[in-house]
């Protein structure tokens, strides 16, 4: 199985996640720009035909999802992938994001195979290392 992590992060709480992930699953990483920068710097759907599985990884803002992790959906090309969910916050809850972004999933015909949601308030680098480390460890694919 070749996995892909591909992620959308500001403070860095949703990388660091991202990372633990990878290094437990042996993936490649693939940060997603804003939606202002990903014209010109995302890579062509080709690009990632040969990974079987996808992880990808978005912060819910007031319960929401960013608007460059929605573009960069509904430009990828998702048909018959499988797909965890990754979704970090700071004190907002994730679950109308985690929907949404399950509802883009299942648009685009990938099978979400489940979802992690973290809350990191509070919490410095370390912190967030620490939980995400512990937390990525309990998934099971």
């Amino acid at each position: 199985m070749k996995a892909i992590v591909f992620y959308y992060s500001k403070s860095n709480t949703t990388r660091i996640t991202a990372e633990e992930i990878a290094a437990k699953f042996q993936a490649d990483v693939f940060p997603i720009e804003s939606k202002r920068k990903a014209d010109s710097t995302q890579p062509q759907n080709s690009a990632f035909g040969n990974y079987t599985l996808y992880f990808l990884g978005s912060p819910a803002w007031s319960g929401r999802l960013p608007s460059a992790i929605k573009a960069f959906v509904e430009n990828l090309n998702l048909g018959d992938r499988d797909v965890f969910l990754f979704l970090t916050s700071e004190g907002n809850s994730t679950d109308k994001a985690t929907a949404d972004l399950r509802r883009l999933m299942e648009k685009r015909k990938a099978t979400v195979l489940g979802e992690l949601k973290l809350d990191c308030t509070g919490l410095d680098e370390t912190g967030i290392r620490e939980k995400a480390k512990q937390a990525v460890q309990d998934i099971r694919l």
